[in-house]
């Protein structure tokens, strides 16, 4: 009997770490969440699977250059007493690299319940004369990141316009332990949006025509060091194959 890796969303647990701005909430069984999210299905169980197909073109968001990478803002736990570290520098091998030490350790004076998180995230579009200026990536359905990784899981999150300053749309970036490097694709659909780390029962329209800011966060309750390699971001085009299984 073959055996079918599925991803399919977890929603049992109500809460995914949220963009930081204010203290990080996360429910307890946090760490397995997206892990959770990836089952073993045996394909006599299946007669129709949907899988995700890319089209071309796609349209280059971000190639981690050197000034590219400097424009990116780098922040941790610090801001609130916590002691994870963490950096984002160009390689000459022509990638960023995010990297640093994430640690769980709670900050003294009792006001912080919960820490450890590391987070990279894009700079904003620059306003103009007529306004408020947004990255546009409505003629695509996905998002594209080549990417090396340590075999952690980390959160893609996007902050859209119209949204208050607590609510991302995020999804789960599998990783592998490297040394390959991998293109994780991720279609508009599976992200969840979330407000102070929760996700939100009424899931609002993701708004592609009006992206803030892109970033990518660790926040996955292991203590130790961590690296991830990013050479480009892209937005992409994708179809749905539904393809029949017979059982065996």
């Amino acid at each position: 009997m073959r055996t079918l890796w599925v991803a399919v969303p977890a929603l049992s647990c109500p809460t995914l770490p949220w963009w930081p701005h204010v203290t990080l909430r996360r429910c307890s069984t946090w760490p397995t969440l997206f892990e959770s999210s990836l089952i073993a299905i045996p394909t006599s169980w299946l007669t129709r699977v949907t899988q995700l197909t890319t089209l071309n073109p796609s349209h280059s968001l971000w190639a981690l250059e050197s000034a590219v990478v400097e424009s990116w803002a780098c922040d941790t736990d610090g801001v609130i007493g916590g002691e994870s570290t963490a950096t984002l520098q160009y390689d000459q091998d022509q990638h960023a690299t995010f990297e640093g030490v994430l640690s769980t350790a709670i900050p003294a004076g009792g006001k912080v319940k919960q820490s450890g998180y590391c987070l990279i995230r894009s700079p904003e579009s620059t306003p103009t004369l007529m306004g408020e200026s947004y990255h546009d990536w409505s003629d695509h359905n996905g998002v594209e990141v080549e990417l090396r990784g340590d075999g952690r899981v980390y959160i893609a999150s996007i902050y859209t316009d119209g949204m208050q300053a607590e609510d991302i749309y995020q999804a789960a970036i599998y990783t592998r332990g490297g040394p390959l490097w991998q293109k994780v694709q991720i279609p508009f659909v599976d992200f969840l949006l979330t407000s102070y780390g929760y996700v939100q029962n009424e899931q609002s329209e993701f708004n592609a025509r009006s992206i803030r800011t892109f970033g990518v966060l660790l926040a996955d309750q292991i203590d130790g060091e961590f690296k991830l390699d990013i050479r480009a971001i892209r937005a992409i085009t994708m179809k749905k194959l539904v393809t029949n299984h017979e059982a065996e």
